[in-house]
């Protein structure tokens, strides 16, 4: 055995232990964090104002829409389009699985949600992991952006080293083509990986050797032919795939500004200060730093625990630091009530429908 497949087999052995005890940590660390913003200052959180939270489930929940546009896109350009209420279904509910450690079995949940309405579980799968990284990719590049928002509410010692123009825009554009060399790489691998999974066609003498088919006697010429393998590009690419990614940065810029309102709805549910517009880009900016941090958190269910630390790292200079740990525990209540009522909703709701279409 190759030494690096043993080290390969070490490591998958011990991921799972280092994976739960890097968790555990980070969450120990910003409770600790959190308790000491709240414990150290007498000011006194302000009340909760209701409206602002229910306005900020909605936007929440508006925000992915794009998403969900962005992934049939794709699906569309592969060949394989869906209806869009299975597709709504299949989103929301996969989104539920993020918090499953391992970030995997929302990728699971939406390709079983979408095999009824003949979208391949290659396909599915694909899309999943290109429409989630071009996701990141723009956030990751807002953030970038939007640093001169962001920067006078970071430590000194992160703002002395990230402040300086030229290294953010070589990062800036080393995240540009990376992401677009990523996805043309994903877009190209489609037909490999069906290929690669597609269930090979048994020999049509085989059943009949062991026993277990029909006489061949009784069985007609056409019966005979061996069954013909679907080709997965059959209808493949309707759209050009760059076309598509630049599609999905216009959609996904809307989306994220979409989360930044959403930040902001939720600090005017405890805040008293006036709404203020020109705030916005902070708070874009801000969600950006947070969700894309939580999703680099590969051991962080959801990135539970690394967005909240990196909310209240950076709210803590804007709102003040009770105000900072309230509303990083808000936000994701936000979230995570909007997903679950949309989840719900949509499983209930449209189940059976590509079904019920079919026949």
């Amino acid at each position: 055995m190759p030494p690096y497949s043993k080290l390969f087999g070490a490591l998958k052995r011990v991921w799972p232990a280092l994976k739960w005890g890097l968790f555990l940590l980070v969450l120990v660390f910003v409770a600790w964090h959190g308790w000491k913003l709240w414990s150290g200052f007498d000011q006194v959180a302000a009340p909760l104002h209701w409206r602002w939270l229910v306005l900020a489930v909605i936007v929440s929940q508006i925000a992915w829409i794009p998403s969900m546009w962005y992934w049939r896109e794709l699906m569309a350009a592969l060949g394989a389009p869906a209806p869009w209420s299975q597709v709504n279904r299949a989103y929301f509910c996969g989104t539920l699985g993020k918090y499953v450690p391992g970030k995997g079995v929302a990728i699971v949940i939406r390709s079983a949600l979408l095999r009824d309405c003949g979208v391949s579980s290659t396909t599915a799968a694909l899309t999943v992991v290109v429409e989630t990284l071009t996701y990141v990719w723009v956030g990751t590049l807002l953030a970038l952006l939007l640093y001169p928002a962001v920067g006078p509410h970071l430590p000194r010692w992160i703002d002395a080293w990230a402040g300086d123009p030229t290294l953010r825009w070589g990062l800036m554009a080393a995240v540009v083509c990376g992401g677009l060399f990523a996805f043309a790489a994903m877009m190209r691998s489609h037909g490999s990986l069906a290929n690669m999974f597609r269930r090979r066609p048994e020999p049509p003498g085989a059943t009949i050797l062991n026993g277990t088919g029909p006489d061949p006697q009784l069985q007609t010429a056409e019966e005979l032919k061996p069954p013909q393998a679907a080709d997965p590009l059959k209808n493949s690419a309707t759209r050009p795939p760059l076309a598509v990614a630049l599609a999905g940065v216009l959609v996904f810029v809307a989306s994220w500004w979409m989360q930044g309102l959403t930040l902001g709805l939720t600090i005017h549910s405890v805040s008293a200060a006036p709404w203020d517009w020109s705030d916005w880009p902070f708070w874009t900016g801000t969600v950006a730093v947070a969700l894309v941090g939580g999703f680099i958190a590969v051991f962080a269910p959801g990135g539970l625990g690394v967005r909240e630390g990196l909310l209240m790292e950076l709210l803590e200079r804007q709102l003040g630091p009770r105000e900072a740990v309230v509303v990083a525990l808000l936000l994701r209540g936000v979230s995570l009530a909007g997903e679950i009522l949309a989840a719900v909703t949509l499983y209930y709701g449209v189940a059976g429908t590509a079904k019920r279409e079919n026949r």
